[in-house]
């Protein structure tokens, strides 16, 4: 998160080239007597490479009079130093106000330096310093090296972007993600820079679909700063079981064992069975879900008498997954399941015999 105004070191840089040597002083006194006076104002704070705009006014001390048509001189000087340079002059306004456009970059402050005339004396205005954020960009959020592996989650978040200008080597650069609970944006991964303007922030994490920033802190002479956000849902391999059955059933005497943690840690395995000509079926929830690895295996060889199984997953009537599998054999596949919230998965007898199966299936999923 950005830290408070009163925290910054900042600095400017103006566009335009320096157009005259160093001016040591202000210059002497012209014949005019009559005092004048000139201000100067810009934004409190900008981010680093962007243009900014300072203004100012030009008049009659004490008076609410302007001078117009007069030669303003922005001056700049390394912050907290007094070699004052010359950057570039205009003329006021008939309103006697006057504007200059900077780039924020390198550290300066400024002012404004009025010459003074047969009428008025010099004038130099109060000095002002903007404050300067880090720009930081997020380039891309992405995930890589996601495979089913028996339902572990292996999917890696990558986040790369880029902080300008480049801070200090080991500089913590923190990948956040917006917790829309708190309306706060939290710490999620982070690394440390090494020399460069470059980032990138690696972890394998959780499957998500986040909102996320990198934040750069401070690091003198910048003040820290956010970059743009990306919405990147993270697809990871995960156990279709470790969320809740949504329901269910079968006949004749239908039965089904999810896979203690203890037994199988990523929660892929169930075993289903039922009695002599009968099925049994539950159905899985697949919100958030692009893929599912599917396979099973006939185990009626190893309990009782050998029967071929009906194995079955689908959607509604549709059939994703269709198998008649012999004893002791196994049916393997993956597919889509983008867009559809549930599945209903079932082994079924094709004889008389005891359909009894262990089915391992892990998803593709964000949640």
């Amino acid at each position: 998160m950005r830290q408070p105004i009163r925290t910054l070191v900042a600095g400017l840089t103006a566009v335009a080239a320096l157009v005259a040597p160093v001016v040591a002083a202000v210059p002497a006194e012209a014949a005019g007597t009559v005092r004048a006076a000139a201000s100067l104002t810009g934004p409190a704070h900008g981010t680093y490479g962007s243009s900014v705009s300072l203004s100012g006014v030009l008049w009659r001390y004490g008076t609410s009079t302007r001078i117009a048509n007069a030669v303003v001189t922005l001056q700049r000087t390394p912050h907290g130093k007094s070699a004052w340079t010359q950057v570039t002059s205009v003329r006021t306004s008939s309103t006697g106000t006057y504007g200059f456009t900077v780039t924020l970059g390198t550290v300066y402050d400024y002012r404004t330096v009025y010459g003074g005339s047969v009428t008025y004396t010099t004038a130099v205005s109060n000095v002002i310093n903007p404050k300067i954020l880090r720009r930081v960009l997020l380039d891309s959020v992405q995930t890589t090296n996601s495979a089913p592996d028996e339902g572990v989650n292996v999917g890696t978040l990558r986040a790369t972007g880029r902080v300008l200008p480049a801070p200090p080597t080991g500089t913590q650069v923190w990948l956040q993600r917006y917790d829309a609970a708190s309306k706060t944006w939290k710490n999620f991964m982070s690394t440390r820079t090494t020399g460069g303007a470059g980032v990138s922030i690696s972890g394998n994490v959780p499957p998500n679909v986040g909102t996320y920033r990198l934040q750069a802190p401070v690091a003198s002479p910048y003040y820290g700063g956010s970059s743009n956000t990306k919405v990147h849902a993270h697809y990871v391999w995960r156990g279709i079981f470790t969320k809740p059955l949504l329901a269910v059933g079968g006949t004749e005497t239908p039965g089904r064992y999810i896979w203690k943690p203890s037994e199988s840690a990523t929660r892929y395995l169930i075993n289903l069975w039922a009695a002599a000509g009968g099925s049994s079926w539950v159905d899985i929830n697949t919100y958030g879900c692009l893929q599912l690895d599917v396979s099973t295996i006939n185990v009626t060889d190893q309990t009782g008498t050998a029967t071929n199984v009906l194995a079955t997953i689908a959607n509604g009537a549709t059939k994703l997954y269709d198998y008649d599998i012999a004893p002791g054999q196994e049916s393997q596949k993956t597919f889509s399941v983008r867009g559809i919230n549930r599945l209903r998965v079932q082994s079924a007898a094709k004889t008389q015999g005891n359909p009894i199966s262990t089915w391992g299936i892990a998803a593709l999923c964000n949640n």
